[in-house]
C-alpha cells in the first residue's frame, strides 16, 4: 500500500464516519512519519490492508466499515486493498503513552497513526507472540523475519533506536515467557544491525 492508496481508504471510511477518530496502526501507520523513500525500504508496498481503530469504539460500526472496505469485500475486489478494523481494546497491549506519541494524518482532521517507534514495539510483540504460540504448538506461522526486518529498517533510517524501543517495551507488562520471546526478538534485531 502507498500513500495515495491510504488516503484513498481514509477518505472512504472518513465519508462513513466523519466524527469518530481514526487510528492507523501496524506497517501503513508508518506512511504517515516517513517519505516515499523510505517507505519503500520498509516494504510497506507490499502490504494489502491498513489496521484501524475507531475512537470511541463501536463493534456495530466496525461490521458494517468491514462489509464496505474489509477482505473480500467490494472495496478489496475492486483495488486489491482492504481495511481491518480492530477492536480498541487491543490497544491494551500497546506501550504507555503511545496516544501521546500518535502523529497526525495530515491529509484529514482527527486522523493519526501510531509514532514509528511505537510501531516498532508492536512489530516486535507481534514477532515475539506468533514465535511463542508457535513454540507451544498453537501455531504454524512465524511472521518474524518480515517485522524483524521492518523494524531493522525503521532504525536504521533514523526513525527510532533500540534503547527507545527497548524502553517502550519495559513499560508493557508482559508474562514472563513473553518477555524471554521479546527478548529473544530484541536479539536478533541487534544482530540484525550490527551485521550492517
Amino acid at each position: 500500500m502507498d500513500i495515495k492508496s491510504l488516503t484513498n481508504i481514509i477518505r472512504l471510511v472518513r465519508e462513513k464516519e466523519p466524527f469518530r477518530r481514526i487510528i492507523i496502526f501496524g506497517s501503513t501507520s508508518l506512511l504517515a512519519s516517513v517519505p516515499d523513500e523510505v517507505a519503500a525500504a520498509l516494504g510497506i508496498e507490499m502490504t494489502l490492508d491498513t489496521d484501524l481503530f475507531l475512537d470511541p469504539d463501536d463493534a456495530e460500526i466496525r461490521m458494517s466499515l468491514d462489509k464496505l472496505f474489509g477482505e473480500d469485500h467490494t472495496y478489496h475486489r475492486e483495488t486489491g486493498y482492504y481495511a481491518d478494523f480492530v477492536d480498541l481494546r487491543l490497544s491494551e497491549n500497546f506501550p504507555t503513552g503511545w496516544m501521546e506519541r500518535l502523529v497526525p494524518f495530515s491529509k484529514f482532521k482527527n486522523v493519526f497513526a501510531l509514532a514509528p517507534v511505537d510501531a516498532a514495539v508492536t512489530k516486535l510483540m507481534a514477532t515475539a507472540h506468533s514465535r511463542l504460540l508457535k513454540r507451544l504448538g498453537r501455531s504454524s506461522t512465524d511472521r518474524g523475519s518480515k517485522d524483524i526486518s521492518a523494524i531493522v529498517a525503521i532504525i536504521k533510517s533514523g526513525y527510532a533506536t533500540t534503547d527507545a524501543i527497548q524502553k517502550l517495551l519495559d513499560t508493557v507488562d508482559l508474562e514472563a515467557s513473553m518477555v524471554v520471546e521479546a527478548a529473544a526478538v530484541m536479539t536478533q534485531i541487534e544482530h540484525q544491525l550490527g551485521g550492517a
